[in-house]
């Protein structure tokens, strides 16, 4: 029995001991646990208090210092937005902390570092709490210098381009049912209520559109027609020519010259024999002038080099062969009102081509050189130019198979057609748009009736750039589309003073996707599609039908210190760069 006993004690003991065990592994186990969530509370709140110090930060540098103060130097450290930088300085040389919130006991340190390169000041903030830390870092967008002002013109980015999908002096959408928004809307109109758009914000503000810097485009202008006196190679309408040396006019068919005369079609044919049965080089010794006659060069005759002034008084010039051309603008191949310069099929001018007056046809030609005319023009499918094409008439671009392409800008006075599938590749132009619209009349159109591609380089700064017109008018009835590979041009900058814009397409085309559009005046859009980007008008944006949808890629691109390229004014915003945060804890 007692042994029994013994035993039970024993067993008592052992129970004690193990659930005694158990007690205080659930005690320390509970203690760790709720020292680990203090710890993490701490820290936590401590990163809140750093995230403060930066949304203060920010706070000054956009609203509080705006007005009277500079950006601050590098490594100097902020003292927070409630000293006013006069009696109190915001930001001081010297390591200090301050309390951006009402947390009690908390404490924050903010610095700025700066490096004079867009996109990379930094703003690092500490957050203390308990004795636990946690750090925020974040890159400054813009181009930022110490010392500056900061409401200066071209630091942080304009406002506009702070996530706007339109941004107007004036709002106008006669029917809201016809019109989809998505985005925020900033203007000086009053909100229509009710609102119509789920999916838009209304912000009702002082409206400062920003400045483009689009220097005005130095525009060839036509040379010209030299006086009489100075054409001293002429042939006249009967097959006779007189040349500088000359006494008297000699018989073209009677000289060695690489001209024959063709008396049926009164046609002086350039780079053959005197007697038609074989090619021969040509070369102008001055300028030239054919009376009451045609001019062809001929599709099999030699080499032919036009170096001088080219003047057809009553007759047409046909380029039917590869010929040579000066460099220079200086010189022109010119035709009365009523006559024609066609260059044809499978031939190439290596130099500019220069015709005044009458009308001017390239047919899957190719020129090596810049266009220039002040003739009414046409280009049909397969043509090449390797240059710009500078027009003081009409311009229409016709096909249906084979593409014209453009390797420079397009300079335009008068109406533009596409009606053929075109690219302009400006990424090697000197100008800074790769079609540009100047007329001083009541309204230039430009009309898109076939695929048009446009492609930007460095140089530029939009795709469509108008300026002088009283009214710009474009009618895209085809695929619109725009290559930007930095993404951050404006698919049209309008100096003009109206600017409608007319989108009807099928559902498939996106005809203007993903670019933006601004006006230093007026906006008229009516279109079945959607335009996705941003909308400027510096006056009043009319909206009659449509879809306009922000885009947020120009703003995402963080190598886009500007957001959109070559902008200045406007109320500055310095913002965070997009994917710079870094914490650590």
């Amino acid at each position: 029995m007692k042994t029994k006993k013994g035993m039970a004690l024993i067993m008592v003991l052992v129970m004690i001991i193990i659930f005694s065990s158990l007690i205080l592994a659930v005690v320390i186990s509970s203690t760790t646990a709720i020292r680990r969530a203090h710890f993490y509370k701490d820290k936590t709140t401590a990163l809140t208090i750093a995230e403060s110090g930066i949304q203060d930060a920010f706070y000054w540098l956009n609203h509080k210092g705006y007005d009277h103060q500079d950006y601050p130097t590098s490594d100097y450290y902020f003292q927070g937005s409630s000293s006013d930088g006069t009696t109190v300085e915001t930001w001081i040389s010297y390591r200090r902390e301050y309390n951006p919130t009402g947390i009690p006991n908390a404490k924050c340190r903010v610095q700025i570092t700066t490096t004079g390169n867009p996109n990379e000041d930094t703003l690092t903030s500490t957050g203390y709490y308990k004795g636990r830390s946690a750090t925020i870092s974040v890159n400054i967008r813009g181009e930022n210098a110490s010392g500056t002002p900061l409401n200066n013109n071209k630091q942080g980015i304009a406002d506009p381009f702070n996530k706007k999908v339109i941004y107007a002096s004036t709002v106008a959408i006669p029917n809201p049912n016809d019109v989809s928004i998505k985005g925020n809307i900033t203007t000086s109109s009053t909100k229509p209520d009710p609102f119509p758009w789920t999916d838009a914000t209304w912000t009702e503000t002082e409206i400062h559109i920003p400045t483009h810097n689009i220097s005005t485009p130095n525009i060839p202008l036509m040379p010209t027609t030299p006086h009489p006196d100075y054409f001293t190679e002429i042939y006249d309408g009967n097959g006779y020519v007189e040349r500088p040396g000359d006494a008297q006019p000699l018989q073209v068919n009677a000289l060695d010259i690489g001209v024959y005369w063709d008396q049926a079609t009164r046609t002086y044919i350039f780079g053959r024999t005197n007697d038609n049965l074989g090619p021969r080089d040509f070369a102008s010794v001055a300028n030239i002038q054919i009376v009451s006659s045609n001019a062809r060069m001929h599709a099999l005759g030699g080499n032919i080099n036009i170096r001088y002034w080219f003047k057809v008084d009553g007759g047409d010039i046909e380029i039917k062969k590869d010929i040579r051309t000066p460099a220079n603008l200086n010189s022109a191949f010119e035709v009365d009102s009523n006559h024609s310069v066609t260059v044809d099929e499978d031939t190439a001018i290596t130099g500019n081509l220069v015709v005044r007056n009458g009308s001017l046809t390239l047919n899957k030609t190719t020129v090596n050189g810049t266009v220039l005319t002040s003739s009414e023009i046409e280009i049909l499918e397969g043509t090449v130019i390797n240059g710009s094409l500078v027009t003081k008439n009409n311009l229409t671009i016709r096909g249906d198979t084979e593409e014209t392409v453009i390797n420079g800008s397009v300079l335009a006075s008068n109406d533009v057609t596409i009606s053929g599938d075109t690219t302009i590749n400006a990424t090697n132009s000197t100008y800074e748009s790769a079609i540009i619209m100047n007329s001083n009349t009541t309204e230039q159109v430009l009309t898109i009736k076939k695929p048009l591609t446009i492609k930007l380089g460095d140089p530029q700064r939009a795709a469509i750039y108008s300026f002088d017109a009283n009214k710009i008018k474009i009618d895209v009835e085809d695929a619109f589309s725009l290559e930007d590979n930095d993404n951050n041009r404006f698919c049209i900058i309008n100096e003009s003073n109206d600017l409608e814009i007319n989108i009807n397409v099928d559902e498939d085309s996106n005809p203007i996707a993903k670019e933006s559009i601004y006006s230093k005046h007026n906006i008229t859009i009516d279109t079945n599609n959607t335009i996705e980007g941003l909308l400027i008008a510096g006056g009043i944006l009319t909206i009659t039908k449509g879809t306009i949808v922000y885009d947020p890629a120009p703003y995402l691109n963080k190598s886009n210190s500007e957001v959109y390229k070559g902008f200045t004014g406007s109320r500055r915003k310095y913002l965070p760069v997009p994917n710079s945060w870094k914490i650590t804890w």
